[in-house]
């Protein structure tokens, strides 16, 4: 009976093993997978809904969009430091509204909140796709054109420096003249 009882918890250990192994594989499989956007959604579309999905939370301080992937920064709630959570949203290249959430702080619902709003918006598109959703996404895309036209370049090593307000060069570390 002894051996009976170690064999079959030897054969659930090795069974246990494999399952783990399987899902390991299919997560790498998954991740890379690249997110192409040619189906229904365009990229600059999941940027808005990224966009509007963090409206009204006051604490996230940071959130935007590359590829498939959301990030977003959080100020706590005493606001003395901040934490970051990750969202990625490529179903082995696709937007299906099915989300994994990596998140530097467990007990805050905001990222699963942020999830939840972008996931609704893909799985309602493009229904979800409203007035004031085309405002948005034109006021980003304007937004992206002014930033693309006001680029300056540093008169040192003429790098292009990615903030014109910029007080010094990011590259070779000269201060601006003001």
């Amino acid at each position: 009976m002894d051996f009976l009882l170690k064999a079959l918890g030897i054969g659930l250990t090795i069974a246990g093993a494999k399952k783990i192994k399987h899902n390991i594989g299919e997560e790498i499989k998954r991740k890379n997978t690249i997110c192409r956007f040619d189906g229904g959604i365009s990229k600059e579309e999941f940027y808005t809904m990224v966009k509007c999905g963090g409206k009204g939370i006051r604490r996230i301080t940071s959130l935007y969009a590359e590829g498939a992937m959301v990030y977003g920064t959080v100020r706590s709630n005493s606001g003395i430091s901040d934490w970051c959570f990750r969202i990625d949203f490529n179903d082995y290249g696709k937007l299906t509204g099915a989300y994994w959430l990596s998140t530097g702080n467990i007990d805050s619902n905001i990222p699963k909140l942020v999830a939840s709003r972008i996931a609704q918006q893909i799985k309602n598109y493009p229904d979800s796709v409203d007035g004031s959703f085309k405002e948005e996404f034109y006021r980003e895309e304007a937004e992206q054109r002014r930033r693309k036209q006001a680029t300056a370049y540093c008169p040192y090593c003429g790098k292009q420096v990615p903030d014109e307000e910029a007080k010094f060069c990011m590259y070779c570390g000269m201060r601006f003249r003001i």
